[in-house]
């Protein structure tokens, strides 16, 4: 603020040149723009500051018959101000929208109703344009502005304020969102009223663009490509070529959306071609020299598209992918769009992991060609388990190769082993790999010395087979828990080795424990079991005990072993993670199951634990095994749980997550008044008031919910409600059907 004491009047000259061309060029944009263009610094708060006084210098020194020629003058220059197109900053809009304020003290609605409605709608447009919310003044302003622009007596003028309001609503931050869009759809639709195509066929083409928009805000994939194939009947790539390359990447995100909603493989080939296709249409346009954000936009949505496609060769895709995104980080430089920059890296990395872990190449020198491209984008310094994680799947390739030079493979092998075991990490992750490392650089010398090829090498290697694996989107998409919160949940197994996923009833523990369980697995060669604890479960049922056996008609007793040792058989023959889910965990007498276990839980990493059997036999639990256990809270019987075990267990807290529940019904299309069922049981769980016992949404994931939802409340809600409500009917009266049902059925 030093500059606004010591030097103001360079502002004020601006001011006063800015304001004399405008007047003597009656607001031609021709001559003011170019000074604006000249002072693009003088665009900043100091301005805006300096601004008030200086307007109204200018009205109270014009004489009372010229006021109003003075405040033409500011509505036009506010008008100018705040359409000047090389200008973005907040400052612009707030000069404008003190002109539109100071306009408003001369033109009254008593006195100049049109003019007074005109600046209440600019006032309007600048509100909704400022960079902060201010989408809530913006309404007042058109509302207010509506008074005098009636659809009787200005029929074009009360259409566009309709529009408007639309998009008020539309951008609204505040509130409740579902309400924002809709309300914004209802505007829109009476903007159509007059808006018809034939008299007014750009704004019927840009009111079906915003309802698009709206209706992709609401998950209505197929509503909204209808919307914007309407607007493509005016806008053309000939007539409108930058609203058609927008509407075209618009129509791109609408089919990508219908297609990560879908669980029809045919149909979800067709949307993602179209969206593919989309996308490259609003490319044609939107090139690097003329619109370079745009450009890069696109390129990144192409990308994802490309990395979505199934049909077709998934390397070739992946490839696509990888390009795309490459393209686009020219313009999304860490320095200038470093959220954008840190997305695009993110996808950059999962297409080079999905390309060298689903390698499906056609031979090794493809799988080489792979794992040498990653190389380049995995450095050491910015992805060092990736890095380590590409350097074996290299050596691994050339220890395969058979043509060639066998001496030059080995030691192009032998390399990049020992390259990876240089990187000195202490995570989970590296004391994991070391060993598996280790034992392939062995190999490798062991052949190197001999000179015959080691046969007992396992070939089936993880990176070079033909195995999906299960994505954090995957995951994202299925669960409604962010791929962030899956990234902690692995870290936590991965460094404990056994989790327990606790929450109340119905919050999706196990159908959560399933998806973690395949994620972890990776669609390398492990496997998942799953098996349920209950009062009578024992340690002889999960470690091993005395069974009867006949044989030969004799009844004898020999020891069993129970089935977490026959897991852990299992996987010691596997070289990727195995997953054991315990349903229930907490309906045991956990200390007497898992008995000696409870010291092999303890230190995981530490291979050399081991503990002797009743059967006589050495047991420890192989370093590929993980637990994931489901806890339900509201079970009295989770006081069973003792600290000790605790204390061997990471615990990932679960509550109702009513965005996955949105997301479900508006991906299925039920039709179902979701929205209001969600604040019902945001209100049966306040009456709770307990987060052990919330209600969840489980029981409400079902495409026939219209038909179901009378027996699933009466039948499953209302039993578990009387017995938590037991003492305090008046609640339980508050969530009898005949309350909800009445509920539901509001307009």
């Amino acid at each position: 603020m030093d500059e606004l004491v010591t030097s103001p009047e360079k502002y004020i000259a601006f001011l006063d040149e800015v304001w004399q061309a405008a007047s003597d060029s009656d607001g031609d944009p021709q001559v003011v723009y170019p000074i604006f263009s000249a002072n693009l610094d003088k665009f900043n708060q100091i301005l805006v500051e300096l601004y008030p006084n200086w307007a109204n210098n200018i009205l109270s020194q014009a004489e009372a018959d010229k006021a109003r020629n003075v405040a033409v003058n500011f509505l036009h220059f506010s008008n100018l101000i705040r359409q000047f197109p090389l200008n973005k900053n907040a400052s612009k809009q707030e000069i404008a929208i003190i002109g539109y304020k100071l306009v408003l003290t001369v033109f009254t609605r008593h006195k100049f109703p049109e003019k007074w409605a005109r600046t209440q709608k600019n006032l309007g447009f600048a509100y909704s344009d400022k960079i902060t919310d201010d989408q809530t003044k913006a309404i007042s302003c058109y509302q207010m502005a509506l008074k005098v622009y009636t659809r009787a007596d200005f029929a074009e003028d009360w259409a566009n304020i309709q529009k408007n309001l639309g998009l008020a609503y539309f951008k609204k931050i505040t509130g409740d969102q579902t309400k924002n869009i809709n309300t914004a759809i209802d505007y829109y639709e009476s903007a159509l009223e007059v808006y018809t195509f034939d008299k007014f066929p750009e704004e019927w083409a840009a009111t079906h663009k915003h309802l698009g928009e709206a209706y992709f805000k609401k998950n209505r994939w197929n509503a909204a490509i209808a919307y914007y194939n309407q607007a493509l009947v005016v806008y053309t790539r000939d007539d409108f070529p930058e609203s058609w390359a927008n509407i075209q990447n618009n129509l791109g995100d609408a089919y990508f959306e219908k297609f990560t909603g879908n669980q029809d493989e045919n149909i979800d080939d067709e949307n993602i071609d179209a969206a593919i296709s989309c996308y490259q249409n609003a490319l044609e346009f939107f090139t690097h020299a003329d619109f370079p954000e745009s450009w890069a936009k696109s390129q990144n949505n192409l990308g994802d598209a490309y990395f979505k496609k199934s049909m077709g060769k998934r390397y070739e895709n992946i490839d696509a992918a990888i390009t795309c995104y490459k393209l686009a980080l020219k313009v999304y430089t860490y320095a200038d769009f470093p959220g954008s920059w840190a997305k695009i890296k993110n996808n950059l990395e999962t297409a080079y992991e999905e390309k060298i872990t689903s390698n499906c190449a056609e031979d090794i020198d493809d799988a080489i060609a792979y794992y040498q491209e990653a190389l380049e984008f995995f450095t050491r310094s910015d992805f060092p388990k990736s890095w380590v994680y590409t350097q074996n799947n290299l050596g691994l390739a050339y220890f395969k190769k058979s043509t060639g030079n066998r001496d030059e493979n080995i030691d192009a092998a032998i390399t990049c082993f020992e390259k990876a075991l240089k990187v000195d990490g202490t995570s989970y992750f590296f004391r994991q790999y070391k060993a598996k490392i280790q034992n392939n650089l062995l190999s490798a010398y062991k052949e190197k010395i001999t000179g015959n090829r080691t046969e007992n090498i396992d070939t089936d290697v993880k990176t070079l087979k033909c195995q999906p694996e299960y994505s954090p989107n995957q995951f994202s998409q299925e669960t409604g828990f962010t791929e962030p919160q899956l990234t902690q949940w692995k870290n936590a197994i991965n460094r404990k080795g056994q989790t327990i996923i606790q929450g109340p009833p119905g919050t999706g523990k196990t159908f959560i424990a399933e998806r973690l369980a395949k994620h972890l697995i990776g669609g390398g060669d492990g496997f998942s079991d799953i098996i349920q604890f209950h009062p009578a479960y024992t340690y002889e049922d999960f470690i091993e005990g005395l069974r009867p056996i006949t044989e030969n008609g004799q009844l004898t007793y020999s020891i069993v072993p129970g089935r977490f040792r026959q897991f852990c058989k299992k996987a010691e023959g596997r070289e990727d993670t195995c997953v054991l889910i315990i349903d229930e965990i907490n309906r045991a007498n956990l200390s007497q199951v898992f008995g000696e276990l409870m010291y092999l839980l303890d230190e995981r990493e530490n291979t050399e634990r081991f503990i002797i059997l009743a059967s006589g036999e050495p047991f420890r639990i192989p370093t590929n095994v993980r637990i994931i256990g489901t806890m339900n809270t509201a079970d009295r019987s989770i006081a069973l749980v003792d600290n000790a075990l605790r204390r061997r267990f990471a615990f990932i807290p679960i509550s109702p997550n009513y965005e996955l529940l949105q997301n479900y019904h508006n991906r299925e299309e039920t039709d179902f008044p979701v929205n209001k069922l969600i604040g019902i049981l945001k209100d049966v769980n306040q009456a709770i008031n307990n987060k052990h016992y919330e209600l969840g949404i489980s029981f409400f994931l079902t495409k026939t919910l219209a038909e179901d939802i009378q027996d699933i409340w009466q039948m499953e809600i209302e039993p578990y409600l009387e017995e938590y409500f037991f003492d305090n009917q008046t609640k339980m009266n508050k969530f009898l059907w005949n309350k909800i049902k009445d509920e539901l059925s509001k307009a």
